[in-house]
């Protein structure tokens, strides 16, 4: 976002802006919010809201993590340390695709963040799986090499 603000900034110095970051739902009327850009789902059916693009959701762990267990199935995953990003609607349900075949897995929170970056740090240090979007899927390239 922070790329795309000061790009409309330049473009148009005369408007003000303040930018406000966060994963948690607040109550846009009440906090003075003209406009909002969330990623996910609305929870508020009474707002209106238009699909500027979409995201896909990543199971992500560091290389050292990776290199301590095996799976073949995405039911191998469930029993992994796993840290929930609670600004997902679903934190701990998880469904995995391959050609036909659709699989759902029910993770066990070890550790629950609301923060997506704050998931990432805590999934780095190698001895948890996390979960990321592609908002920023450079960052999390270079974070997990």
């Amino acid at each position: 976002m922070v790329p795309v603000v000061t790009a409309f900034s330049a473009r148009y110095p005369a408007c003000r802006m303040e930018l406000t970051l966060g994963d948690e739902t607040i109550d846009l009327a009440s906090d003075g919010m003209d406009v909002a850009i969330r990623v996910g789902w609305p929870a508020d059916s009474s707002l209106q809201a238009r699909r500027i693009g979409i995201f896909r959701q990543f199971m992500v762990c560091g290389a050292e993590f990776a290199g301590r267990f095996t799976a073949g199935e995405p039911q191998d995953l469930a029993g992994l340390p796993f840290v929930a990003n609670m600004a997902l609607r679903e934190p701990l349900l998880w469904q995995f695709s391959r050609a036909d075949d659709e699989q759902t897995v029910r993770m066990q929170a070890t550790i629950a963040i609301d923060a997506t970056p704050a998931v990432l740090a805590a999934a780095l240090p190698q001895s948890h799986a996390g979960t990321e979007d592609d908002r920023n899927p450079a960052a999390v390239r270079e974070d997990l090499q």
